[in-house]
């Protein structure tokens, strides 16, 4: 049985479920035990922590769970999520990597602008910032895009992974 919904959102891919696996702040990296349903923390230090990103991260429900092929996600929201939450947001770009394991970016529905659609290249500077100190180095084929580009990626389903 999956964690969290078992279908995409009903407004996918404009909006989607995301399932928390790493909260805010959290120094350690969490992982997915599905065999347990539980959130194990880790003693690895968490990527995103290290690169001071403000938000969440997790897995969109309704595209598989961790360890099988799923669809990550960053979620940017100033609210507390803890893992196992499920969120409502609002698809706003992904970032493309040459390992195929692609990182949506989605918003807190809960987050302003309260209506309509976020883009990428419509999030403040220093949020934008922020995005960028996650992946430092940015190799061919990879790279930030924006809503039409992860709509049209959440919307073909969940990549095989090389």
């Amino acid at each position: 049985m999956p964690f969290g919904p078992g279908e995409p959102h009903p407004r996918h891919p404009e909006l989607a479920w995301a399932v928390i696996e790493q909260p805010r702040g959290e120094r350690h990296r969490m992982e997915f035990h599905p065999q347990r349903g539980a959130f194990v923390s880790t003693e690895q230090e968490s990527l995103l922590y290290q690169r001071r990103f403000k938000g969440a991260c997790g897995w969109v429900a309704g595209f598989g769970e961790p360890p099988a092929p799923h669809v990550d996600v960053l979620v940017l929201t100033s609210a507390q999520p803890q893992p196992g939450e499920v969120l409502e947001v609002r698809v706003a770009g992904l970032f493309m990597r040459a390992d195929g394991d692609h990182q949506l970016l989605a918003v807190d529905i809960h987050e302003p602008p309260p209506h309509g659609a976020v883009d990428l290249q419509d999030l403040p500077t220093p949020t934008l910032a922020m995005l960028d100190r996650l992946y430092p180095e940015v190799g061919a084929g990879e790279g930030w895009y924006g809503l039409e580009e992860a709509r049209a990626f959440l919307a073909a389903g969940v990549p095989a992974r090389p």
